[in-house]
C-alpha cells in the first residue's frame, strides 16, 4: 500500500482581506505555522520519504515545516498550485459573492483553469508520486480547491464545481488516500486545534 497525505497550507497573513490566488505575499502566519508543527507532530510518527508542494509562499512554508521535522528536502512541483483564477489581488468579499465559482463559462472566457484541467494536473502529480514511491509514504502540500478536485477524482466523484464543493478541505488539514491493490481508499484529516 502507498500512501499519499494531501495537506493544505496553514493560516496566513491577509491583512488587506483580498483573494491570494496565486499571487506573491502571503506567508504563514504565527498561527499557520503551529498548525502545521501540531500536523508534522501527527503524519511524521511514520516513516514519510518524500514532501512535494506547490512553489507559492504558504505552501511552500508549511512543506518546509515538514521536511525540517523528518529530515527531508521539500520538491516543488507546479502540478500542485493554486487554481489559475486571474482574481488575485480582488476583495474577499466579491470572491464570496460568487461563492467561489469561478467555473462558470464567463470566467473559463477569461483564462480561469477548468476542473478538469485542475483534476488533471493534480492526478498526474499524485499519480507519479505514487509510481515512484511505491509502498511508502508521501506528503503533498497544495490549496483548497486543486485538493478538493482531486479527492473527488479519487473518490470518484465528477470533476465538477458542485461535487468539489461538498468535499470540505480546512486549513492545515487534508486528506489520506491509500493506493493499493483495490483501489483508493479516501479518509478526511482533521487539523488539530492550536490556540
Amino acid at each position: 500500500m502507498t500512501t499519499i497525505y494531501l495537506i493544505r497550507h496553514g493560516e496566513y497573513e491577509n491583512p488587506e482581506h483580498v483573494f491570494p490566488g496565486r499571487g506573491p505575499g502571503f506567508p504563514l502566519s504565527e498561527r499557520g505555522r503551529k498548525q502545521i508543527a501540531a500536523v508534522a507532530q501527527m503524519l511524521l510518527v511514520q516513516p514519510v520519504v518524500a514532501i512535494y508542494a506547490s512553489p507559492i509562499v504558504r505552501t511552500r512554508q508549511t512543506a518546509e515545516i515538514l521536511a525540517e521535522q523528518c529530515n527531508l528536502d521539500s520538491i516543488f512541483d507546479e502540478r500542485l498550485l493554486e487554481v489559475r483564477t486571474g482574481m488575485e489581488g480582488t476583495p474577499m468579499a466579491d470572491f464570496d459573492a460568487i461563492a467561489g465559482n469561478v467555473y462558470t463559462p464567463e470566467f473559463e472566457a477569461k483564462g480561469v483553469e477548468t476542473p478538469a484541467m485542475i483534476t488533471l494536473r493534480m492526478r498526474s502529480c499524485i499519480d507519479e508520486i505514487v509510481r515512484n514511491y511505491t509502498g511508502k509514504i508521501a506528503i503533498c502540500v497544495s490549496h483548497g480547491d486543486p485538493i478538493r478536485f482531486a479527492v473527488a477524482s479519487y473518490s470518484g466523484k465528477a470533476a465538477t464545481f458542485e461535487a468539489a464543493r461538498t468535499i470540505p478541505v480546512l486549513l492545515a488539514g487534508g486528506y489520506k488516500l491509500e493506493f493499493n491493490t483495490g483501489g483508493v481508499d479516501v479518509a478526511q484529516l482533521y487539523p488539530i486545534a492550536t490556540s
